[in-house]
């Protein structure tokens, strides 16, 4: 089981289950966690998280982590 997250994890990268990066923690709230996308996210992966449009931070739940190692999210496969 993924532990909660924490403010702590603010500034934390956020990588898919293959292995790309996908952004930076900038706040959490609860089981949700803001995430400024990386400059270079490739719209395939975009389109796979439902990040659609040009948001500056998009949010993603707890339910969607597979694992938190040191500074690093990451995500589950099929989310």
């Amino acid at each position: 089981m993924v532990r909660n997250f924490e403010a702590g994890d603010k500034g934390s990268e956020v990588y898919s289950a293959d292995g790309d990066m996908i952004g930076t923690v900038t706040d959490v709230k609860g089981n949700r966690l803001h995430v400024k996308p990386d400059t270079g996210l490739a719209g395939n992966i975009r389109q796979m998280l439902g990040w659609e449009g040009d948001e500056e931070e998009y949010e993603l739940r707890h339910s969607s982590v597979d694992k938190i190692a040191g500074n690093e999210i990451h995500l589950k496969k099929n989310i």
